[in-house]
């Protein structure tokens, strides 16, 4: 977890509060909140209207792409990338977009500083997840392929979800 404004990163100790409209994105203060506005807004919307009401069929997928019930470790190694498209006309926000796909992005093969700082973002998700009796957490990306906007969501699975 990091400020999606200044980036200063959990693993640095830092407080950080989530976003009051999609309760996903995280910030460590009002001032990075109110600054990253412009560019969160549409991702705001994604997390609101997808993200939050589909979770657990984006982690079901995500768990049955990684093929976690032969090793529930893969999960550590890859981000699934969804790309998603705008459903135009859609009144309903959890049917604004939809899914055109599922990838399986190997972390190993972002640049270096990036590898690191999401298995480290991995490692710190994967612990808290221990914690509440999970066996371990993943990263679904959603790129909405008409705005470019993109969000990486750590989801926890539970040995039930690998049957």
């Amino acid at each position: 977890m990091q400020c999606q404004n200044c980036w200063i990163s959990y693993a640095h100790n830092v407080k950080l509060f989530r976003c009051g409209g999609c309760n996903i994105e995280y910030y460590c203060s009002k001032a990075c909140q109110k600054q990253a506005w412009p560019s969160h807004k549409q991702k705001c919307k994604l997390n609101q209207a997808f993200t939050s009401k589909h979770r657990p069929t984006l982690t079901s997928l995500a768990v049955c792409a990684l093929e976690l019930e032969k090793d529930p470790k893969r999960s550590m190694d890859y981000i699934v990338s969804i790309p998603v498209h705008t459903r135009r006309g859609s009144k309903r926000p959890e049917t604004s977009f939809f899914a055109v796909d599922v990838e399986l992005q190997p972390i190993d093969e972002l640049p270096q500083e990036q590898a690191e700082e999401m298995h480290e973002q991995l490692r710190l998700a994967h612990e808290r997840s221990v914690k509440v009796g999970m066996i371990g957490v993943l990263f679904v990306m959603l790129k909405c392929i008409d705005t470019g906007v993109a969000n990486i969501v750590p989801s926890a699975f539970a040995d039930d979800l690998r049957q």
